[in-house]
């Protein structure tokens, strides 16, 4: 390498790698070794064989750098192909380390700094101390010591092998052996030892080896110090009866030539007598990752990171739409990863922990989708959030050539979004929505029964027959007898179904003193939940004449909802997103008009952030829900901080076994790693790596010709930029004063032909009244309070 000194022009610029390795892995000493081994016999092959592209000469740099922040380790080859044959062969016999691209920190010899070199105190014959025992980590004091480097302090290790041909080490190995045997003074043990060892490293495959050490500090004291105090951690190499490393100080060395040797990575002029030539068993304990060890400094994956199936490495090169979700983060390949938007179509699941990733990722998989988008294919969506934060960045998404298409609804922002649940646009007859009311309720609730049911029934279908369905009318109907006598008179008798209704209402006119306690038993905490929420901001929204979100035309036309339910109270949250969740699958299910006349329907994902909130009650039933959406383009994307501790057994099944595509971030606790672990397709994971992931790391479970694909790693992209200069509240006042605007001209109709109705009717309901008092109050059977709960909680 001589020749390197004196044309400079000679020396390649290389590629440098950084070594990760795995939390809980241990030393392989042998395992290094073969590695080791099939690298240096490898580099050893004659020009010819490597040709054409490996002409340069072969020689790597194993290298170790640490600061105040960070311990590194990295190597660094003459090119990428000479790398990438080191790596692999690392790689082959050490699964649980990654490589990965990187540039290596550089030592600012302008600070006062120091340096060394270690060379053998003998002949390099005779070897030093080898491990084999994987309990020693041969790295621990090195690291021990690294990490106590201060601010302002780095320190470097340089590590340079390259092959050594038998032919330049024979007549050492040869001379050593005759000293031996010709040594008169030793014990028979001690010859034997030595005779046993000098033989023992001559038969084994050996590499020169180039030793630096370099420090930078605030002092020449210390810098001094720090080189000095890392040479004694390499002591662990050292054998009283055999070799052992001893320093070649910094006032011994020709500093600009070390300066300039270490920045260009070439090997010191030396004598061939001060060679450092070391076995394949030496090197094992120099050049390796440490295992055992580990400090703060010292970061270590905590996953295992699992390489990309060559099934889904191929999904790239598919002609249909594709979004781009992250990168496979196993060694340097990096392979990107696409989901295809025809794919999304089985469904996904997000699984982890709080702040691990989940929003991100969504928010990188809407942005790509709504790019997507145009005139003809109408992509929308429809996300229901609990936490407020991805709703800001989904709106921070959308182009500006689709922000007339954008509805908000914040449920919580003093009442001024209308919400009436009454006010849907797609198909259904009255009966429909009066059922559709009464199992929001229901679902809400979780107590119901027939009386329950029919009241909620009847008293919704009468309001929609008059024209002022409401959910406060709702409650009226039920507590307010002048509102009741109204109803009823606005009611027509002469058609048979709105006679019906008058009978039903006219129950609760027939004696109003008495206290039905069948009614008040059942219906008190019901009422008071319900009444508590109407007097709320949430009643303000719930109360107006129409609903801003039209569900079956945000289907059709592409609209981007967003229903941000973040600030509600936990049981208003419920109430909103099961009512969102219960018209949005109502809208859904009249596409089935377009199924069966096999006509276009655009892709419409509804998405769900923390979506354990509602599958127990909200979501009952959901993999016959999840079989419709997929056959009327429906995607459902839903995003679970938690598994056993807010899911049912059935609901926790479904997540898994109806859902195409599975992304699992590291788990909140052992119990939902180890459920994860169960029911994914694993290789080579387990419970363990499921809660070690680091943040915006995940395994992904996908399926690729209706085939599940193993789990693989991947790293998920960086929250892209703002797709405009407008801020998501004022994406939120624009859809609202768009809402407002539709309101306001609403309720002035509707008020006055209420009003013009209120005076029509006024003579009705006096005589209504004088009606009642001549009727016999109602009579129910003489059963005592006690019997009666008995009667309702015997089943």
């Amino acid at each position: 390498m001589k020749r390197f000194h004196f044309l400079p022009f000679l020396i390649p610029e290389g590629v440098t790698y950084e070594i990760e390795t795995l939390i809980g892995s241990k030393p392989d000493y042998e395992k290094t070794q073969k590695s080791l081994n099939n690298y240096i016999d490898y580099m050893k092959w004659k020009w010819y064989r490597r040709f054409p592209f490996r002409m340069v000469e072969p020689w790597i740099s194993w290298e170790i750098y640490a600061n105040d922040t960070r311990t590194r380790y990295f190597f660094w080859a003459p090119d990428q192909q000479w790398g990438n044959e080191f790596w692999n062969r690392l790689y082959s016999w050490s699964p649980e380390l990654n490589f990965t691209l990187a540039e290596t920190p550089k030592m600012d010899f302008s600070l006062p700094h120091a340096g060394l070199k270690l060379q053998l105190e003998r002949d390099f014959a005779v070897p030093m101390r080898i491990y084999e025992k994987p309990n020693i980590d041969t790295q621990s004091a090195l690291l021990e010591f690294l990490s106590n480097v201060d601010e302002g302090e780095q320190v470097g290790l340089q590590f340079l092998i390259r092959p050594i041909f038998h032919h330049q080490t024979a007549n050492a190995f040869k001379k050593a052996l005759r000293d031996v045997s010709r040594d008169k003074s030793a014990s028979k043990r001690e010859t034997d030892l030595y005779f046993n060892a000098i033989k023992g490293k001559s038969a084994q495959l050996q590499a020169e080896v180039s030793i630096r050490i370099a420090a930078t500090a605030q002092t020449y004291e210390r810098a001094f110090e720090l080189t000095d105090q890392t040479a004694r951690t390499l002591s662990y190499m050292n054998s009283k009866e055999l070799n052992r490393f001893e320093s070649r100080e910094w006032w011994q060395i020709v500093r600009p030539l070390f300066r300039y040797e270490w920045n260009k990575r070439i090997f010191s002029f030396r004598k061939a007598d001060n060679r450092v030539v070391l076995g394949t068993p030496e090197l094992a304990g120099l050049v390796r990752v440490p295992s055992i060890a580990g400090t703060t400094k010292f970061i270590k994956i905590k996953g295992k990171r699992v390489l990309i199936p060559v099934e889904v490495r191929t999904l790239a090169n598919r002609p249909d739409p594709t979004i781009l979700i992250g990168h496979n983060n196993r060694n340097i390949n990096r392979a990107p990863v696409y989901l295809p938007v025809e794919d999304m179509k089985n469904h996904i699941s997000i699984i982890g922990g709080p702040k691990t990733g989940k929003s991100s990722l969504i928010v990188n998989m809407i942005s790509d989708f709504l790019k997507l988008k145009t005139e003809e294919n109408k992509h929308g969506l429809t996300l229901i959030d609990t936490q407020g934060t991805l709703s800001n960045q989904v709106l921070e998404q959308v182009p500006p050539k689709w922000h007339h298409l954008v509805r908000v609804v914040r449920f919580r922002a003093g009442g001024r979004y209308p919400f009436n649940l009454f006010d849907v646009d797609f198909p259904a007859s009255d009966n429909r929505k009066s059922n559709l009311i009464s199992e929001i309720i229901r679902r809400v609730t979780g107590s119901w029964n027939p009386m329950m049911q029919e009241m909620f029934l009847v008293n919704s279908l009468a309001l929609l027959k008059v024209g002022m369905a409401s959910l406060k009318n709702l409650l009226k109907l039920i507590e307010d007898e002048e509102f009741i006598k109204r109803i009823i008179c606005l009611l027509d008798e002469n058609d048979p179904e709105q006679a019906t209704l008058i009978r039903s209402l006219m129950r609760n006119l027939r004696d109003t003193k008495r206290i039905d306690w069948r009614k008040e038993f059942v219906l008190s905490s019901t009422l008071a939940r319900f009444r508590g929420m109407l007097l709320s901001y949430a009643g303000k929204m719930l109360n107006q004449e129409t609903n801003c979100i039209k569900w079956r035309e945000a289907l059709d036309e592409g609209h981007i909802v967003i229903l941000d339910a973040s600030a509600c109270p936990a049981y208003e949250r419920t109430f909103f997103g099961t009512a969102s969740y219960v018209m949005f699958r109502q809208a859904m299910v009249t596409r089935s008009k377009e199924f069966n006349a096999e006509e276009h329907m655009p892709l419409h994902p509804l998405i769900v952030d923390d979506a354990s909130l509602y599958m127990n009650n909200t979501l009952d039933n959901i993999e016959f829900t999840l079989n419709e959406a997929r056959k009327y383009h429906v995607p459902f994307i839903l995003a679970n901080s938690a598994l056993k501790a807010k899911l049912s057994d059935q609901g926790i099944e479904t997540l898994f076994r109806n859902f195409g595509t599975i992304f699992s971030f590291q788990q909140g606790s052992s119990t939902d790693a180890q459920i994860v672990a169960e029911n994914m397709l694993l290789y080579g994971l387990s419970a363990r790596d499921f809660n070690l992931l680091e943040h915006h790391t995940a395994y992904l479970q996908m399926t690729v010709n209706n085939e599940k694909i193993r789990s693989f790693s991947m790293l998920t992209k960086q929250p892209p930029n703002p797709a405009h200069d407008k801020t998501a509240d004022q994406m939120a006042l624009d859809a609202l004063k768009l809402a407002q605007d539709i309101e306001s001209a609403t309720y002035e109709i509707n008020q006055k032909r209420i009003k013009k109705d209120w005076l029509d009717v006024e003579e009705k309901v006096k005589l209504l009244e004088r009606k009642l008092k001549k009727m016999e109050p109602y009579q129910t059977e003489d059963v005592e309070e006690d019997d009666f709960i008995d009667i309702f909680y015997e089943d």
